[in-house]
């Protein structure tokens, strides 16, 4: 009889888990601003732009594009002065997304001296540490990314040391364009989410107690 109550237990803690790592998202999503809406008194001195999934195109797609496209807006705006760009997408694609995002902002017309670039990382967590140099110079920053991601990512910035001072996003959902799309773009946010607080708790632990987390930890 304990095991059967345990196991229930940990059922319902697992889908009450589940759930509320689904409302996350969605909150991140209705809740943050459009980046068209940001118009600061002082601009920005670093948008952080978080890669999306990628392709053996020169030229970033889908909400990669999205993404550098309203970083672009907001300096072509007057409301920054920088730009990183940071992230491989999915292992395979011939161009590191970062670097596909940086060719199209040259081709927009943005100098090249406020670009700066981080092609390595190959998830959220490892945007944010693998970019904590970059963005620690800056004094105040703001990240860009899909409305869904928005809260996980700032989250991942502010475990790796360096929070955002504001948030803003191109598109809410992305290419989710209906109910039951946006159901499994929430879904699979929750499992990261957990993944990664997972990750990040064990891998912080790790460094705590002087051992060297495995290389791929934070994948």
């Amino acid at each position: 009889m304990r095991a059967t109550r345990l196991l229930r237990a940990l059922i319902w803690l697992g889908l009450g888990c589940f759930l509320v790592g689904m409302v996350v998202p969605v909150a991140s999503a209705w809740t943050s601003p459009d980046c068209r809406s940001i118009a600061p008194e002082v601009p920005y001195d670093l948008a952080v732009v978080l890669a999306a999934g990628g392709t053996r195109d020169p030229l970033p797609s889908g909400e990669s594009r999205e993404r550098i496209e309203a970083a672009i807006a907001l300096y072509d705006a007057g409301h920054l002065r920088a730009i990183h760009m940071t992230g491989d997408g999915v292992a395979g694609p011939a161009h590191a997304v970062a670097d596909q995002m940086g060719r199209l902002a040259i081709e927009e017309g943005l100098p090249q001296e406020i670009l700066t670039v981080e092609p390595a990382s190959r998830s959220t967590l490892e945007n944010a540490l693998f970019s904590a140099d970059r963005v620690e110079e800056a004094d105040r920053v703001i990240l860009v990314t899909t409305g869904y991601h928005l809260w996980r990512g700032a989250m991942s910035l502010a475990w790796a040391g360096t929070p955002p001072d504001a948030l803003c996003h191109p598109n809410r959902m992305g290419v989710a364009t209906s109910v039951t799309a946006a159901a499994e773009v929430a879904a699979l946010e929750s499992i990261k989410l957990w993944a990664n607080l997972a990750r990040a708790g064990l891998w912080s632990l790790m460094q705590g107690v002087g051992l060297t987390p495995p290389e791929n930890m934070l994948r």
